[in-house]
């Protein structure tokens, strides 16, 4: 079972293109602008999947749990100026999973990545992934 997720999560990974011939994708959100980036899922061999997705990686909802608020419930994210630049991973939560080994690790992991269709579709199913289970919107 091990195996075979691996080897599909892989060739997610090997078949993501970024798509360069777009401005980046920039969503409005309750603390403020957040931009992410397009890429290209592709994958004929298996599966026949040829499709674009707007991916926001990082997406802070709540402020870290460190100093005062450690042990304490997530206070929610303050807003911020700008655009959060949501563009690159954020750190894994310190936990015993094999899965997370080689990741950067913080205190500081209280964060979302959002994967959405691009074009944008009136009516679709968003997937939200949250410590090891799955929830459909």
């Amino acid at each position: 079972m091990l195996k075979t997720v691996v080897f599909f999560l892989s060739l997610g990974i090997l078949s993501q293109t970024l798509a360069q011939d777009e401005d980046p994708p920039i969503r409005e959100i309750e603390q403020g602008l957040v931009q992410g980036f397009t890429y290209r899922f592709r994958e004929l061999r298996f599966i026949d999947i040829d499709k674009y997705l707007d991916i926001f990686y990082g997406i802070p909802f709540a402020e870290p749990p460190v100093g005062d608020l450690r042990w304490q419930k997530p206070v929610p994210k303050s807003e911020w100026d700008g655009i959060y630049n949501a563009t690159s991973r954020s750190a894994a939560c310190f936990q015993e999973n094999p899965a997370t080994l080689y990741l950067r690790k913080s205190e500081d992991c209280l964060y979302l990545n959002v994967y959405a269709p691009n074009p944008k579709v009136n009516c679709s199913y968003y997937i939200l992934y949250r410590h090891n289970k799955y929830y459909f919107i």
